[in-house]
């Protein structure tokens, strides 16, 4: 499972360049707006079920509900594509479909089971997954989003998961949210990955640098855009 979310991460990651940095297209705010834009009470995450797949030599992700025909067939419920996760919801209703899909694979018999794609860094849920379906996206305001991605470790995220640093918009932050520039966290800028210097600021998009290893050595980017 470790080796597998490591290349998803870095499938997830060769995407950023193009996507990332400029997040959803909107015009950067002033400094004022900005913080305004920080701070807020309603917010969820629409997180993806997904299962890492090999086809060949390689490992793709797909919609766990691509399954959906087998499981009727089995008088099984079906699982849905996305799951809405809130502060009140603390990532329970994810946990819950985990061990839905645990069981219908037992009960199809599956030699390989099902590979549910959870316990990472957040990268290997970005994407497009289907026809018009975006990858884990968020709803709100950005600190109170990214309060509610950081309480779901040992759940959606690895227990080890550590954050280093995040930006939104021109600002950047250290992992106490606490102002980047002279912070702790700068002393290992120069080793985090080009889409953090390549950062526009443009649109609601929030990215991340994490770790979820023992020692911490990477410096994986994430991005957590609005929904749309």
């Amino acid at each position: 499972m470790m080796k597998t979310t490591i290349l998803l991460s870095i499938l997830a990651a060769a995407s950023f360049a193009s996507v990332g940095c400029s997040g959803t297209g909107s015009t950067a705010l002033e400094p004022e707006a900005q913080e305004a834009d920080l701070s807020g009470t309603a917010v969820t995450l629409h997180i993806p079920i997904l299962e890492a797949v090999t086809v060949g030599k390689s490992t793709r992700r797909r919609l766990v509900a691509a399954r959906n025909p087998d499981l009727k067939k089995a008088g099984l419920a079906e699982i849905p594509e996305f799951v809405t996760v809130d502060a009140k919801d603390a990532g329970k209703s994810f946990s819950a479909l985990a061990d839905r899909i645990g069981a219908a694979a037992d009960t199809l018999k599956l030699k390989d089971g099902i590979e549910m794609i959870r316990f990472g860094d957040g990268s290997e849920l970005e994407g497009r997954f289907g026809k018009n379906k975006e990858g884990i996206c968020y709803t709100g305001k950005a600190q109170k989003a990214l309060d509610l991605f950081l309480s779901l470790t040992d759940n959606v995220l690895s227990d080890q998961f550590t954050l280093k640093a995040w930006k939104f918009k021109t600002k950047a932050f250290d992992p106490e949210s606490k102002p980047f520039e002279g912070s702790d966290a700068q002393q290992d800028e120069e080793n985090f990955p080009e889409v953090w210097k390549e950062w526009r600021g443009k649109g609601d998009a929030i990215l991340l640098i994490s770790s979820t290893s023992d020692g911490g050595e990477e410096n994986t980017p994430t991005i957590l855009r609005k929904c749309k």
